[in-house]
């Protein structure tokens, strides 16, 4: 971001308007996906984060980044808790509900894993362009909304 003219005082108003969406918005969001559909909210999580990606590919300025970051926000907070709610009701329609810990404990340690992957990837993606970092970054959510849908 400092690559990019947004200084560190605007650094942190942006983790302010993270922090303040997410306290927001965390319950709202939560009783949507109750009410309209958890996997539709799965994958308005990934459209907002994909989104967000795009938007700071182009970014250079603060209100870019901001909306980048709303989007982002967004996406984290329509995922949490949608994801280990839908996986209980699915394996509970599918008579499994007796096996959630277990899978849920695998479903964390793939994640830590993809994450660690994903940190090494972004790593050496940076050396060539930061922007290739986005890219990856945008199109991951819309891959893995497409294996998983």
């Amino acid at each position: 971001m400092l690559s990019r003219n947004i200084s560190i005082q605007e650094i942190a108003i942006l983790v302010a308007i993270w922090s303040g969406l997410t306290v927001l918005l965390e319950v709202p969001t939560g009783a949507l996906a109750d009410r309209w559909s958890r996997k539709y909210t799965l994958v308005l999580s990934g459209l907002c984060c994909s989104l967000c990606y795009i938007t700071w590919i182009f970014s250079s300025s603060f209100w870019l980044f901001a909306l980048g970051l709303i989007f982002r926000t967004l996406g984290g907070i329509f995922e949490s808790g949608t994801v280990q709610a839908y996986t209980f009701d699915f394996l509970k329609r599918h008579g499994k509900k007796d096996d959630f810990e277990k899978i849920w404990g695998r479903c964390i340690a793939l994640r830590v894993i993809g994450t660690a992957i994903a940190l090494a990837l972004g790593g050496f993606l940076s050396e060539i362009s930061y922007t290739l970092v986005l890219v990856f970054s945008a199109l991951s959510p819309l891959v893995i909304m497409f294996v998983a849908f």
